[in-house]
């Protein structure tokens, strides 16, 4: 149900072009960290106390899940994206393409789904952690190419390569009889690395890519110059005003279109003394003087 509300959110966008994020997401990131909180604080136990009508705790947490999820989430989704194809303010993508992204997700959910419920020897019980970081992998890699297309407004891809071995081994743990428990958690494991490998690859040719695109270096910062104030024609015209008025008042705005700041490369920082505006007009092969 989480991994629906995240698709929805992005899918939105893809075919809006605005995030929305209702309220509903708020209260279920606050709502989550105060259950978190209390369970590391007071220990799961503080859950198992009885409701009137000897209900307990938990299937009433898990209702609230899926009522915000499908009752909130999804259905403020599909009026945005109504109210963009009404107002014309979208993409205003054929109903082929807007709901393109979502049949990897939905191909994704329904092989996940029929492994967990079907197995004969409950693979989701068998190692819950490894099964969720796979499902979770495949969903991330889903959601991360949507994000992409969406912010690159480019065609998002129809069918994600990672199906191919999640349905491989779906198929074989399910539709070969007497198929042992070893035999689903080898390829579990499989997965895991296949998965691992995958999306990490894919982000570091997101991140190459898009550094040569902007021509720089990754978890770099170039050195640019040394920037200094030269003017600032404002201040210096209402300088008397405000030492008539208040002379300890410095919280008035500088407009920024009013700074004249010089950029020099290669400058020496410290006992390092900004030079003129006449010393900038004459080396301009070390210097130049910008307009913010």
């Amino acid at each position: 149900m989480i991994l629906i509300f995240s698709v929805c959110s992005h899918w939105e966008k893809y075919n809006t072009g605005v995030m929305y994020l209702p309220w509903a997401y708020d209260v279920s990131m606050v709502g989550g960290t105060i259950v978190y909180a209390l369970t590391a604080i007071f220990g799961f136990e503080v859950w198992k106390v009885k409701l009137p009508g000897d209900h307990s705790v938990g299937p009433l947490l898990e209702f609230f899940l899926y009522f915000g999820s499908l009752g909130v989430a999804v259905p403020v989704c599909l009026r945005n994206i109504y109210r963009s194809y009404r107002d014309k303010t979208g993409k205003m993508r054929t109903p082929n393409e807007a709901l393109r992204p979502m049949v990897s997700f939905s191909i994704a959910m329904v092989l996940c789904l029929s492994w967990a419920i079907f197995s004969d020897n409950d693979i989701l019980i068998a190692d819950t952690r490894m099964f969720f970081y796979v499902s979770g992998t495949i969903f991330a890699n889903l959601a991360c190419r949507l994000i992409v297309s969406q912010m690159s407004d480019t065609r998002c891809e129809l069918f994600n390569t990672m199906l191919w071995p999640l349905a491989a081994s779906v198929f074989t743990s399910l539709l070969i009889p007497g198929f042992p428990l070893a035999g689903e958690l080898a390829l579990l494991y499989i997965l895991f690395v296949l998965f691992t490998v995958m999306h990490l690859h894919y982000g570091v040719c997101v991140i190459l890519q898009m550094c040569d695109h902007l021509k720089i270096e990754p978890f770099r910062i170039k050195y640019r110059g040394d920037a200094r104030l030269l003017s600032d024609h404002h201040a210096d015209d209402s300088s008397s005003n405000r030492s008539d008025q208040d002379p300890e008042s410095d919280d008035e705005v500088i407009d920024g279109n009013e700074l004249e700041v010089l950029v020099t490369k290669n400058a020496s920082i410290s006992g390092s003394v900004a030079p003129s505006a006449s010393n900038a007009n004459t080396n301009q092969h070390s210097s130049r003087a910008l307009q913010v």
